[in-house]
């Protein structure tokens, strides 16, 4: 698997994917030229030498090699990223890709001039056969020769970038011209020796002919592309040794600007330009150093020259000084006395107030415990208010409920009044059908009075219906003012439930104050509650301050007495003070003698500044 390519790297130029096609394909061109102009085979042998299988599947690897070698090879050149281990993989494939170009062309075109002229079977007895291979060596040693040493020169530039080790550096600078030009000779040989086998087959004319016209023009252009070979080779490693040559004279010079050399061959001269910029780089770094270090030694030793003569002036200041000290200190042993005298009526001040503090303690914690108490109150009337507020929400929620049955029973007792006139209504419906029932049974009875004794039958039957109708009639009315009875009744009922439903929302609407109220109350003791919660934390604080005071205020008693024995030292300090200023006195004529030697050597390290610096201006540094 191919690495990763790193985008900073840069890309190859066009040139050296064309060159690594030339190298494959032009030796193989230069061949079939010469064994047409050589006329080892006739027309139509060479017409069937182009055409067989053999030529076009060497053809057809002659395309698809080099780009499969070229993108393998600059795909692992171009995944360098600064690590070692990609550093390695870049010049493994950069000797692959130098070896292949130079060993696969003449591979393919060795091995394909064999297999084709087995196939074609070409005989080998006039020395045909054995000329076409030759040709086909000499056409790659010289014009091969000369591609490969223009694609390694392309690709050794394009991989400047990359730096070069031992370890991973391609063919000696020595070894690479003896290549080449031993190359190029067994070429120009091949050239010669090849076409020579035509010679024995010809008349002396036409050897003669053969021999200027083909063999010397050949042998011209054949030793013409050796030559170039070997320029290029050499003039390729003379640019990087001119190159060399001039950062070496620059460098002699002592002009260090300009002076990197761009590593573009991948030999032993590689390795060798490379220590050329570690050496200059590190002659920059060392003389940048120096320079720095020159003018920094300059700048100190003036410093130091100012510094002494400030010192010098501050000794003469000192002698005064110590003079005044001596008085001074004289002074300060009455001052100390004084001060024993003021810190003791401090401590007895302290004492006094350290009295008021236990008092003032006391007195906090007192305060403390009441409002403890006074919390603790406000709490349990919490909790009752609480308990309240539950109750009063059941009895709402029960005066709600009994509202809505009040309001059910309204509208049922509604509904029963209307009922009951429908009932009455059917009352009199019946009364009304009892008078026409009674009505036609007395015109029955006069019906049957009129038939004689054919309708005395009917008459009974008349008689009766009258009766039931009769009947009917007087339990109808028994009805109606049953009915008419049961109607005020009713009318009374709903009078009273309606009064007991306007008790009901009195009832509610006072349960809803009440409720209100209890929520006020209730917010009113929380905040309450949270009020003296800040009180008894701000009493915990004032408590906490006062028992800081109260420590702070044992320290300074405590700490009165350590001042007081120390202001007893600091008088015997005092004198021992002045006797050390007078050996400082002493001391301060010794420092003055230090000085002066001091000053002296200052100012010759001035002039060793200075000719160090002249010295580092005859570099010229970037």
């Amino acid at each position: 698997m191919a690495a990763a390519i790193n985008p900073n790297t840069p890309k190859p130029k066009k040139r050296i994917f064309v060159y690594t096609y030339c190298t494959f394909f032009i030796p193989a061109i230069l061949f079939l030229v010469g064994i047409k102009g050589a006329r080892f085979l006739t027309p139509e042998e060479f017409i069937r030498y182009n055409s067989s299988i053999t030529q076009k599947i060497l053809f057809l690897i002659m395309i698809i090699a080099p780009a499969i070698i070229y993108e393998n090879c600059i795909r692992n050149i171009r995944s360098y990223d600064g690590s070692e281990e990609s550093l390695k993989r870049a010049n493994s494939y950069y000797k692959l890709f130098t070896w292949v170009s130079s060993v696969f062309p003449a591979t393919f075109l060795f091995l394909g001039t064999i297999i084709t002229c087995v196939h074609l079977k070409i005989s080998l007895g006039n020395g045909h056969a054995l000329a076409i291979i030759g040709t086909s060596l000499s056409s790659f040693f010289s014009i091969g020769t000369l591609f490969f040493v223009i694609l390694n020169a392309q690709l050794s530039r394009y991989m400047s970038f990359i730096k070069v080790k031992r370890e991973y550096m391609g063919i000696k600078m020595s070894r690479l011209v003896q290549i080449v030009s031993v190359q190029a000779i067994i070429g120009l040989a091949l050239s010669i020796l090849c076409p020579a086998t035509m010679l024995f087959t010809s008349s002396q004319g036409e050897s003669m002919r053969y021999f200027l016209n083909y063999m010397i023009p050949s042998a011209i252009v054949q030793g013409a592309f050796g030559c170039v070979a070997i320029y290029v080779c050499i003039w390729e490693k003379q640019r990087m040794i001119d190159e060399m040559e001039r950062v070496i004279n620059k460098v002699a010079e002592g002009d260090y600007t300009d002076c990197h050399i761009k590593v573009e061959t991948r030999d032993n001269l590689g390795l060798a330009l490379h220590a050329m910029n570690r050496l200059t780089r590190t002659n920059i770094e060392i003389l940048n150093g120096i320079v720095d270090a020159g003018n920094k030694s300059h700048k100190m030793a003036k410093i130091l020259s100012d510094d002494v003569d400030s010192i010098k002036n501050g000794m003469s200041i000192v002698s005064e000084k110590v003079t005044n000290v001596q008085s001074d200190m004289q002074t300060q042993s009455v001052s100390v006395t004084q001060t024993q005298t003021t810190i003791k009526e401090i401590v007895e001040n302290i004492s006094t107030l350290n009295d008021h503090i236990h008092s003032q303690a006391a007195s906090v914690t007192q305060s403390s415990a009441a409002i403890e108490e006074m919390v603790a109150n406000i709490n349990s009337v919490t909790n009752i208010l609480k308990q309240n507020g539950v109750t009063v929400e059941n009895l709402n929620n029960e005066s709600s409920t009994g509202q809505k049955k009040v309001e059910a029973a309204v509208e049922i007792s509604h509904l029963i009044s209307e009922e009951s006139k429908g009932m009455q209504e059917a009352s009199e419906m019946i009364q009304n059908i009892a008078e026409q029932t009674n009505l036609l049974a007395m015109n029955a009875a006069i019906e049957a009075a009129h038939a004689g004794d054919a309708g005395k039958g009917f008459a009974v039957v008349a008689d009766e219906i009258r009766k039931l109708a009769e009947d009917s009639n007087e339990q109808s009315k028994s009805i109606s003012n049953r009915l008419g009875a049961l109607g005020d009744s009713i009318e009374n009922v709903t009078k009273n439930i309606t009064a007991v439903q306007e008790q009901f929302s009195k009832i509610f609407e006072l349960t809803r104050k009440v409720q209100h109220q209890e929520e006020a109350i209730m917010a009113a003791m929380q905040e309450q509650n949270a009020g003296s919660s800040q009180i008894l934390e701000a009493i915990r604080l004032i408590t906490e301050s006062t028992q800081v005071v109260q420590d702070n205020s044992n320290n300074m008693l405590n700490g009165s007495d350590t001042v007081l024995s120390e202001m007893e030292r600091l008088a015997s300090i005092t004198l021992e003070i002045n006797d050390s200023v007078s050996a400082i006195s002493e001391a301060t004529a010794i420092v003055n003698q230090s000085v002066i030697e001091v000053k002296s050597s200052a100012d010759e390290n001035i002039e060793s500044a200075e000719s160090l610096a002249a010295q580092t201006e005859t570099f010229k540094l970037p």
